[in-house]
């Protein structure tokens, strides 16, 4: 499905007016999103690196609202606790 996505013109065209541009982007070709930080024209933005499965990379400064939600809910996510024994050496096994 086609999504809107803001990203940043190439390093090399800084000159070009306005920091990003919009693009639609299929999301089932989206391998990655990350949140980064970028240094765009000695300012340093909120971002996210897009990878998609054509090996395109692209440094967004926005995304999809879902998506978005998805990076910054954890609730789904279980937790992980240090094995005790791991502490004192003795152990090297995660507990879920």
């Amino acid at each position: 499905m086609l999504k809107l996505f803001n990203v940043l013109n190439n390093e090399s065209d800084q000159s070009v007016d306005g920091i990003d541009y919009p693009i639609l982007i299929n999301t089932d070709q989206v391998v990655t999103i990350k949140p980064i930080r970028i240094m765009f024209q000695g300012h340093i933005i909120d971002g996210y690196w897009v990878r998609t499965t054509n090996g395109k990379k692209y440094r967004a400064t926005r995304i999809p609202s879902e998506l978005e939600t998805l990076l910054s809910d954890d609730s789904h996510l279980t937790d992980t606790h240090l094995d005790e024994n791991l502490e004192s050496g003795e152990g090297n096994q995660l507990n879920h």
